[in-house]
């Protein structure tokens, strides 16, 4: 399932930065994006989208304004420089409320919320929606296959930073992306070769070879912290004496 999207910013570097964060994630698909509100308003009476990326103070038609001129509005997700506007925002049953400049973690976590509430299936459908990981028996090329919507998509580990538990769902955080998939951490952590992936905590499984720096309680993935449970970390311990010469 793809979520039609479009970006409405009278900046053209806040344009330029969402488009790039819309083509990093696999569900959203970019149908237009305007740097003026009339344009984009004229736009939206005729094509129907899913998600509405939206900046809040444009000139001669502000956000807000636009949203309430809509009859029937898509989802929305504020993305400003302006934290004042927040209440108005949430007013208008907007998603979220993201504060500029934009790091595509938050960006990312925002528009899961309305993949996940738009894709989860019935109990009738899961079935047919589970992921399944087929990984290559080569050692130097190795990879994994998640079912995402209606197609496999080919994950090389070496790219793969981290998965993240959400929900009924798990997110594959890869170097060029991220891909949401309806499927359960041990699971998930059945797919993968043992040397270098480890469990640290209930919500995150983590690659080894992106970890930067390891503290008694938490790791590093260049700017990014995980915290370390004390239930795993005897586990992380016996996986890192494998990697010390």
């Amino acid at each position: 399932m793809m979520l039609k999207t479009v970006i409405i910013d009278d900046e053209k570097l806040a344009i330029d930065l969402l488009t790039d964060y819309v083509n990093k994630t696999h569900f959203l698909s970019l149908s237009a994006s305007f740097k003026d509100a009339l344009d984009a308003l004229a736009y939206l009476s005729s094509n129907a989208i899913d998600l509405l990326l939206l900046d809040i103070n444009m000139p001669t038609l502000d956000g807000l304004e636009l949203l309430s001129s809509m009859s029937y509005p898509p989802k929305v997700i504020f993305i400003t420089a302006h934290s004042e506007y927040a209440l108005q925002g949430f007013k208008h049953n907007a998603v979220d409320y993201l504060l500029k400049p934009l790091k595509y973690s938050d960006f990312f976590k925002a528009t899961s919320k309305l993949m996940l509430s738009a894709s989860t299936p019935s109990s009738s459908q899961q079935e047919n929606t589970s992921a399944f990981t087929v990984q290559s028996s080569s050692l130097a090329h190795q990879f994994i296959f998640i079912k995402v919507d209606n197609h496999h998509q080919r994950i090389d580990l070496a790219n793969l930073k981290y998965i993240e538990a959400c929900g009924d769902y798990v997110v594959y955080h890869c170097v060029e992306g991220s891909y949401i998939v309806l499927q359960s951490m041990g699971n998930a952590l059945d797919g993968l070769p043992s040397e270098d992936f480890v469990r640290i905590h209930r919500s995150h499984i983590v690659n080894l070879l992106h970890v930067d720096v390891i503290h008694k309680d938490y790791l590093e993935i260049g700017t990014l912290e995980f915290s370390i449970s004390k239930s795993y970390q005897k586990c992380l311990k016996s996986r890192l004496q494998r990697h010390v010469p």
